[in-house]
């Protein structure tokens, strides 16, 4: 898969030869879906939280005796029953919404986005992102050159990249992001991708062995399956 490299005035001074296995991969919905949805979960934050009929304050005296009032018996004024008393079955803050996502479920969501979007023209390599003033005009300036001034865009750098987070973060739908902090639910949230050289790179390095390898073991394990289908189809000869 190629993608256009630009420099800072928008002008294209190359392409990036981005490998097919993480940058042209089919789409899959059901994946996505699934990875998406257990980031959200697990990054939701429990605050709701009712007292039992043990942790309201009061009701440590039985309110009348057992027998001869005639009233029914009752020996807490904190019985979920009576006003003023616990919940029962209530929300509760200790309760966990955290959902587990496999590392190898997690890199092939990501790159399935990113190769769609690929696909749909919406990523953009840079040659650099660094900057020598932490001056938002520059990034507005660049955008501007790109053709994506106004449009949502999620901006991947390095640390190295002098000011990098201080020129993007204050432009509106705009999330500058370094790419140790790679997350589906950013990609999915922002129509396009822009990239630097070094940020790139960085992502490519880390992560075209290990689909790579993926891919490969799950080639080995359909090949044994199907030799083992074809065994059993075959009938011995007499």
């Amino acid at each position: 898969m190629n993608i256009n490299i630009y420099n800072k005035e928008g002008k294209k001074t190359g392409t990036y030869d981005a490998p097919d296995n993480l940058f042209d991969l089919p789409f899959n919905n059901d994946l996505v879906y699934q990875v998406f949805n257990a980031k959200l979960s697990s990054a939701r934050k429990n605050y709701a939280h009712t007292k039992t009929r043990g942790e309201v304050r009061g009701g440590g005296i039985k309110p009348w005796k057992q027998k001869g009032t005639g009233k029914a018996r009752h020996g807490s004024i904190r019985s979920p029953i009576w006003v003023g008393g616990g919940t029962t079955f209530g929300p509760r803050k200790d309760r966990s919404y955290e959902s587990k996502v496999n590392k190898k479920m997690n890199a092939k969501a990501i790159f399935t986005v990113f190769s769609n979007k690929a696909r749909n023209k919406n990523i953009f390599v840079v040659e650099s992102l660094s900057y020598d003033s932490p001056k938002t005009k520059q990034g507005y300036a660049l955008l501007k050159n790109l053709k994506l001034d106004l449009k949502s865009i999620l901006v991947f750098g390095v640390k190295k990249d002098d000011n990098f987070k201080f020129v993007f973060r204050n432009i509106p739908r705009v999330t500058p992001v370094f790419i140790e902090g790679l997350n589906i639910v950013d990609i999915l949230q922002r129509e396009n991708i822009v990239f630097s050289k070094t940020a790139i790179d960085e992502l490519v390095k880390q992560y075209v062995t290990k689909i790579k390898n993926q891919n490969v073991k799950i080639k080995n394990i359909n090949e044994k399956s199907n030799l083992k289908t074809n065994k059993l189809l075959v009938s011995p000869t007499k």
